[in-house]
């Protein structure tokens, strides 16, 4: 355990290098939240119990030691956060006219985040239309492709496509019928999509293409959990050696395969999980609604993405924030009437810990008085431990108010 960095960022920086060595490393935001899921999961418990246990020794080491003398002094800073404003454009375009308008003259189409964020989305009381927003399935992702886009096509065993691209799709497929087909079954050595719900049999793997067929009807998604408890995983097939193989194997039978696709993505590359569809809504009708647009209640409705609407652009604006923190220092000064070289030591401090960017003052409920500017990410003050070998100021230690 690393003594500049209290047991919290332990966690967070093993996790960090384990994720860091992964077979396949996470690039998306979706692979890294999994991938530090299941790094989580698998730290044994008696160790997180040790970092707990830790941090709470050291947590009384910063108690007793204020018994000794020690000044506290306040940490101030204030920093510009991002956050979206929404825009009602009275023009009627269709989506991709809409997404462009948006990017030209604001930042994006509208993304909803939160039920908060869909409330923001404003129209006039004398507008009764309906108005695109920026969720939209792009068929360029997943459509007789193997693409690259978060809504793209990808096999379980590692959450991304096939690395040479190989597919195998029945004619007419994947057509995402119903807008609820986001699974594949092989049948007969061809690729369908289906619904993930559907109770069919099944292909596992083992080791390095070892196929098992299972004889037993269950859900894509509880198929997956049977082949990753009982072998590797669902079958995964990357040339048409391993497409026959798979096929031998399940005879005439439509069985589940791999391979599977999370729809719909936002315009400007967000992630979130919040929707509000409006019942029996999407339906990809006519297999051809592949953009998304909000009705007077604020439903989202799949449509045509060359109907024409309204629509909601969004601009990125910079808010100022502020933030306290508290310091206590364990010092052979008086803070009361603090001498150059000791607020000169408070900024070098700082500075070293990497905070070049944000504007900041110390202010010491003693009286102390400093200010300075070209401070940033205060996120690594956030430590019970100091900086070492800091002079009178080595013995230093930090709080969140």
């Amino acid at each position: 355990m690393s003594p500049d960095l209290n047991p919290i960022e332990n966690v967070w920086d093993l996790l960090r290098v384990r994720v860091h060595r992964c077979e396949l490393p996470p690039e998306t935001q979706q692979q890294l939240r999994a991938a530090l899921a299941d790094e989580w999961a698998s730290i044994p418990q008696d160790q997180l119990r040790h970092y707990y246990q830790f941090m709470r020794r050291r947590i009384t080491t910063v108690q007793d030691a204020k018994r000794d003398h020690m000044d506290t002094f306040r940490v101030v800073f204030c920093f510009n956060e991002v956050s979206m404003e929404y825009y009602f454009i009275d023009l009627e375009l269709n989506w991709s006219d809409a997404q462009q308008y948006c990017r030209e003259h604001y930042t994006d189409l509208a993304t909803v985040s939160s039920r908060t964020d869909l409330m923001k989305l404003n129209t006039p009381t004398s507008y009764t239309g309906d108005t695109w927003i920026g969720l939209f399935d792009d068929p360029a992702s997943w459509k007789g492709v193997m693409g690259n886009e978060s809504n793209s096509w990808r096999w379980s065993d590692s959450g991304s496509t096939s690395p040479g691209g190989y597919q195998h799709w029945a004619f007419g497929e994947p057509n995402n019928n119903m807008s609820n087909d986001y699974c594949v079954h092989l049948t007969n050595g061809l690729w369908a999509d289906a619904t993930c719900g559907d109770l069919i049999p099944f292909v596992c793997f083992t080791g390095t293409k070892n196929y098992t067929f299972v004889n037993a009807s269950m859900t894509w998604k509880d198929a997956q959990s049977y082949c990753r408890q009982h072998h590797t995983d669902l079958a995964t097939i990357r040339d048409e050696t391993e497409n026959s193989a798979v096929a031998a194997l399940s005879s005439n039978a439509s069985v589940w395969i791999g391979l599977y696709r999370e729809p719909w993505r936002w315009s400007d590359g967000s992630s979130g999980t919040f929707t509000n569809w409006q019942n029996d809504q999407p339906d990809n009708y006519k297999m051809n609604q592949h953009c998304v647009k909000l009705n007077q209640y604020k439903k989202y409705i799949d449509a045509f993405c060359t109907n024409l609407f309204a629509f909601h652009c969004e601009k990125a604006v910079e808010k100022k924030q502020t933030h306290v923190y508290r310091m206590e220092l364990q010092a052979a000064v008086d803070l009361s009437e603090p001498s150059l070289s000791t607020l000169n030591q408070i900024q070098e401090y700082f500075l070293n810990m990497g905070l070049t960017d944000l504007a900041g003052r110390v202010r010491a409920f003693g009286g102390l008085r400093c200010g300075w500017s070209g401070v940033s990410r205060f996120l690594r003050m956030a430590k019970l431990s100091a900086a070492e070998r800091r002079g009178d100021i080595e013995n230093a230690r930090m709080q969140i108010l």
